[in-house]
């Protein structure tokens, strides 16, 4: 009994992550619905049976440059040759989220256990900042449309192995790190200035330390983004017509965008704040440069920076920014104070995030079921023969309106194809007999709209109206 004990305190900490990260894992699961949007994009690839390619997702006119970004959902046509559901779909997030979890709180644990031999304040520190990052993460991994969460599977992967790499010169480490931020790279345009950033600067610390692996690894990173950059150019720069929008309409100033996000990041401005702290230590008080949490630190910012001058106005864009300010904001903590006065720092921190989560997992799942309900509304009045109209005839200006009104009229389309089992639904132009739905997009209301008209619901940004 006392050997069971001993072996359960000795692994309370992640007994304790392990159940966490499942409840969570299970939500994202639970009551799986395709929704109204991106998610035409799966819908009609790998959830009607049809692999991803490469060429998806390359599209030079608009400057996308993305071709990994949904292949590993090609992984699910490995099991089920036919449709893949919905449910299919987020099991495989969820079993991402669970690994990029795992990830996470591992480096967690090691960085916190490097300055204290006390392992209960120790486990506390890891497992409210692993819980504290993951809420910046949750949501995401929420919905299949949003690929990013394989770029924070792998991006966690990346930083982990080149922490092990660091700290042990095994070239296998720096392997694995590579391999990801490889794939990585090519799942999304701005991924480039990470290997760029941390390529240069264990570039520049491997010649100081005279590390030849440290060297080698830099200058290899340092090429994989120029290299990135030179196919980029050739295969979708030149051929560039309009430039896809990073704002997605927003009519805001980039500092005005860089506010908005800051405060939607709060431990970037953490991060900012940290920053001179370490010049000072470093330049002025001669403190050694951490190779690791300096680098990632660094990178971090140059990659929220980036994100700032294309005005990328979604949180989950700058999530990949607290991913590598994260470790650095955990390790100076414990660093410059003493153990518990870190654990208070990273609690008050982390308690103001983790608070969100009952409020995340509401959203998603009211989400869902208002996806369901709606669906089958909408399916009992096509059953009773209703004419389904698409109204946009107002929007006549090609801008960002416009292209929003056609994209949710494809995506919501291909939703209610699959849904009716129709292959050839298709929305009509105008009302074909006395009972019709309208749908109309909100980007409507902003030219011509009737106060008068029975709204049936409004959901997804469109608004469906009922005409008896």
């Amino acid at each position: 009994m006392k050997r069971i004990i001993n072996t359960v305190q000795n692994y309370l900490s992640w007994i304790v992550w392990g159940i966490a990260t499942f409840i969570l894992s299970w939500f994202i699961v639970e009551n799986a619905q395709w929704l109204i949007g991106d998610d035409a994009i799966i819908l009609k690839k790998t959830g009607s049976g049809i692999p991803f390619s490469i060429f998806d997702t390359i599209k030079p006119e608009s400057g996308r440059f993305f071709p990994l970004a949904y292949y590993a959902y090609n992984i699910l046509l490995l099991f089920d040759k036919t449709a893949i559901s919905v449910q299919q779909h987020y099991i495989l997030v969820s079993i991402a989220f669970f690994v990029f979890s795992f990830f996470l709180f591992r480096l967690s644990r090691e960085v916190t256990y490097r300055f204290s031999n006390n392992k209960i304040l120790s486990d506390v520190i890891a497992l409210l900042f692993t819980f504290m990052i993951l809420q910046r993460s949750y949501v995401t991994f929420s919905h299949v449309f949003s690929t990013i969460w394989i770029d924070y599977l792998l991006l966690m992967i990346f930083i982990y192995y080149v922490y092990k790499f660091l700290y042990t010169n095994k070239n296998i480490y720096a392997i694995i790190a590579f391999a990801a931020i490889l794939y990585c790279i090519f799942c999304i345009e701005t991924i480039f200035i990470i290997p760029a950033s941390v390529g240069t600067l264990l570039l520049i610390a491997g010649l100081t330390r005279k590390s030849r692996n440290e060297t080698v690894f830099g200058a290899s990173l340092l090429l994989l983004a120029i290299t990135y950059l030179i196919i980029y150019y050739f295969v979708v720069y030149r051929f560039t017509v309009n430039a896809y929008d990073g704002s997605h309409g927003a009519e805001r100033t980039l500092i005005q965008n860089a506010i908005d996000m800051l405060l939607n990041q709060k431990l970037i401005i953490v991060s900012l704040l940290i920053l001179p702290v370490r010049l000072y230590m470093v330049l002025v008080k001669k403190e050694s440069y951490e190779v690791l949490f300096d680098s990632l630190l660094l990178t971090g910012l140059a990659f929220a920076f980036g994100s700032f001058v294309l005005g990328l106005n979604w949180g989950m864009y700058y999530m990949i920014s607290v991913l590598f300010i994260g470790f650095p904001i955990l390790y100076f903590a414990i660093k410059y104070f003493k153990i518990k006065y870190a654990l208070l720092i990273i609690g008050l921190l982390s308690i103001f995030y983790i608070r969100n989560y009952p409020k995340n997992i509401q959203t998603v799942q009211t989400n869902r079921l208002e996806t369901k309900s709606l669906i089958d509304q909408l399916s009992d009045y096509y059953n009773q023969d209703y004419t389904f109209v698409w109204r946009d005839e107002v929007l006549v200006e090609q801008n960002w309106d416009k292209i929003m009104s056609e994209f949710k009229h494809e995506s919501l389309t291909t939703l209610l194809r699959h849904e009716f089992n129709q292959k050839d639904f298709i929305f009509k132009t105008q009302s074909e007999t006395a009972k019709s739905l309208h749908f109309y997009p909100d980007e409507y209301r902003k030219i011509l709209w009737d106060d008068n008209l029975k709204i049936l619901t409004e959901k997804s940004g469109v608004i469906v109206v009922v005409n008896d």
